[in-house]
């Protein structure tokens, strides 16, 4: 095989794994979606639903990004809670707010899992989620432990 014909090789297969990157990248918000709101079907014990996946998928790109989740009145509780914190632990998200959910003393236990662990993490919003006495004191004493929130 002349030189010529081994560059033009490796150059097809050097385009073919950016273009897989390219498309992995572009699947990754819909994956992302799609887990959170397999999550919540859990909690609400819905159906999952085509019709239903893709309004979850059209909030989740208009409300998040890789600096801000945004996920307010979406009906989420521990399970779709759980699939977001596995989703996000480690990124570099600065906003998480979940206001108005159903997460209660159980459903906020992931959060506060993935808050010790997402370092970049600056404000959570965990609003009108029904948590009570022993949710609280959960939360207090991850707060302590945090410095970066606000």
């Amino acid at each position: 095989m002349s030189n010529r014909s081994k560059d033009l090789e490796e150059g097809a297969e050097g385009s073919n794994s950016q273009l897989e990157k390219h498309k992995e990248q572009e699947e990754q918000p819909h994956k992302f979606a799609d887990g959170v709101y397999e999550g919540i079907c859990q909690d609400t014990e819905e159906q999952s639903s085509s019709k239903g996946k893709q309004t979850f998928r059209d909030i989740v790109f208009e409300h998040c990004n890789t600096s801000s989740i945004i996920l307010q009145n979406v009906r989420m509780g521990s399970k779709g809670c759980l699939a977001l914190v596995r989703l996000i632990r480690n990124s570099p998200v600065i906003r998480v707010d979940l206001a108005n959910n159903h997460l209660g003393d159980i459903g906020v236990l992931p959060v506060l899992g993935g808050i010790k662990s997402m370092a970049s993490l600056k404000h959570v919003n965990l609003a009108g989620n029904g948590i009570g006495n022993d949710g609280g004191a959960n939360i207090a004493v991850v707060l302590n432990q945090n410095n970066s929130l606000w």
